[in-house]
């Protein structure tokens, strides 16, 4: 049935903005119902577990994947990943009349991360998962027919150093801070 409060859905982005252009972006990305799938925070420190060790490498693969992308800051949280992106191609430096997939957005960069995380979680082998009774646990609390993620992400343009440098330390200091989320 539609639900005016769930199917009517209103876009976060910014009007107008050209999300495939050069430029810093902070984004979040939560899981699903914000499950803890991550790991756990233990004096202000982050303890990652198997599945957040996944979320870690797939997300040090985005850059070497895409050339046109630089990481910065990040923290990966026990229910949401924080991170700085920097894009260093814009789709305005096309040459006109040259067709180009808009593959190098952020849209695109957040659902090729997401998915390559999905695919390494329905792909562990048995053999992986017999070795290390941790990973079978929690892989087991996932259903796999199901995103472990939000269906959306956060963003926002960086516009500024100060805000950059602002970023920064907010992503820095996220595990010091959960004690007053948790």
């Amino acid at each position: 049935m539609y639900n005016p409060k769930y199917h009517d859905r209103q876009s976060t982005r910014l009007k107008g903005y050209n999300y495939g252009d050069r430029g810093n972006y902070f984004i979040t990305i939560v899981t699903e119902e914000r499950r803890k799938l991550f790991g756990e925070i233990k004096e202000g420190r982050m303890l990652l577990n198997s599945i957040g060790l996944i979320v870690l490498e797939e997300w040090c693969k985005t850059a070497k994947l895409r050339e046109h992308v630089e990481l910065d800051e990040f923290v990966i949280m026990p229910d949401h990943f924080h991170a700085i992106v920097r894009i260093n191609y814009s789709l305005s430096d096309q040459q006109p009349g040259k067709f180009e997939s808009p593959s190098k957005n952020l849209g695109s960069l957040i659902r090729g991360f997401k998915g390559s995380v999905m695919r390494r979680l329905k792909n562990i082998t048995s053999i992986e998962l017999s070795e290390n009774i941790e990973i079978l646990s929690e892989i087991r609390s996932l259903n796999l027919n199901r995103s472990i993620w939000q269906r959306n992400y956060y963003d926002r343009i960086i516009r500024d150093m100060r805000e950059l440098s602002n970023t920064r330390r907010y992503i820095r200091d996220n595990p010091l801070r959960w004690k007053e989320r948790d």
